[in-house]
């Protein structure tokens, strides 16, 4: 592992992939079951963090070929967590909000569907009836009058629901788009609004839970999306970020109602990942992951950019902001090359760590 000093969401190339196939579908690779390195695992796909990391230090990853792994250190140290798991193409990862009582996870594969872990990832089984294909490509979670919602997209069936904790599936509209990206308000049991991202038709907006849903392109010069962050304090400051595949990054103050490019400082257009500070509202902080350009950091709601300390030139596909960034300054990284970056400065210094955990 070497130190790299350099400057810095849902995760997005695993959703472009994922839009790339839709039709029969593939038998899946099996799962490597190896001392992993980069070469083995391919891309990491996806990281997400438990809700309690600061205590716990338990951070998941998705990868190409390699299915889940997981750390319980904060990243320093992983191992393959992939006990009932038939694909080990692994594009998106949802920790639940409750992880530290309900110790549950889910994993959505590229060709053989959903998956749920109730034991904090050790063991997982197959769920997710209603949803329309293999391939799941993202998910997010709200908290819904009633109970908390699942979301997902497809990109042969628009955006779906589970209301019941993954077990069922039902369409939430825009059946016509392929549904890269979902991401619901933080108020959302209030303000009932859902964003999704299409890799052709651009940004939908619905504001009554998903009944209905209308285009919000306005100012977009670019309807390839790639990624999307909601502000934290959405319900007061109305603003969201998207990155797109090849005019980079919008911000809108408004709701969506008009966007308006936000690059300034960013040296790639492509942007695979976005992910917003907890503390925004104080810090204004925002990371976003690029094809070529790697990590960059705004600390002005994006107004600018600089580049964040890492000086590989890898593609970053996914990031992950720790819930405790405020005290602790942690993000990580997850690279093109398998490799996972972790800094606790906020991006001024950073290690590449291996799936490996050597």
């Amino acid at each position: 592992m070497r130190a790299a000093a350099v400057y810095l969401a849902a995760s997005c190339v695993a959703v472009l992939m994922a839009a790339c196939g839709a039709g029969a579908e593939p038998t899946p690779t099996p799962v490597p079951s190896v001392d992993v390195g980069p070469e083995a695992s391919g891309r990491v796909l996806v990281l997400a963090m438990s809700p309690d990391f600061a205590s716990d230090r338990t951070v998941f990853a998705g990868t190409e070929h390699a299915g889940v792994f997981r750390s319980t250190d904060g990243g320093g140290t992983w191992e393959q967590v992939n006990t009932g798991i038939s694909d080990g193409n692994v594009p998106a990862i949802l920790v639940s909000p409750g992880f530290a009582s309900d110790r549950t996870v889910f994993a959505g594969t590229r060709t053989r569907g959903l998956f749920r872990s109730t034991d904090g990832g050790e063991s997982w089984s197959r769920t997710g009836q209603g949803l329309p294909d293999g391939n799941v490509p993202h998910l997010s979670t709200a908290s819904a009058p009633g109970g908390r919602w699942l979301l997902t997209g497809s990109n042969i069936g628009g955006a779906h629901v589970s209301r019941d904790g993954g077990e069922s599936w039902s369409g939430l509209g825009l059946g016509d788009s392929n549904v890269l990206l979902t991401a619901p308000s933080p108020a959302f049991d209030a303000d009932r609004t859902v964003f999704a991202g299409s890799g052709r038709d651009g940004m939908f907006r619905s504001t009554d839970g998903g009944n209905s849903w209308e285009a919000v392109n306005d100012g977009l010069g670019d309807t390839f999306i790639l990624s999307i962050a909601v502000s934290p304090g959405f319900a007061s400051d109305r603003t969201v970020f998207t990155g797109t595949k090849w005019q980079g990054i919008y911000r809108s103050t408004d709701g969506g109602d008009s966007w308006q490019g936000a690059n300034s400082g960013v040296l790639s257009k492509r942007t695979l990942a976005l992910a917003v500070s907890p503390a925004f509202a104080d810090d204004a902080t925002l990371f976003s992951g690029t094809v070529s350009g790697g990590i960059f950091v705004t600390n002005d709601g994006g107004r600018s950019w600089r580049r964040a300390g890492y000086q590989g030139f890898s593609a970053i596909d996914t990031l992950a902001v720790s819930p405790g960034y405020a005290a602790d300054r942690t993000v990580l990284a997850g690279s093109a090359d398998g490799l996972i970056l972790r800094t606790t400065d906020g991006g001024e210094t950073w290690q590449e760590l291996s799936l490996s955990g050597r």
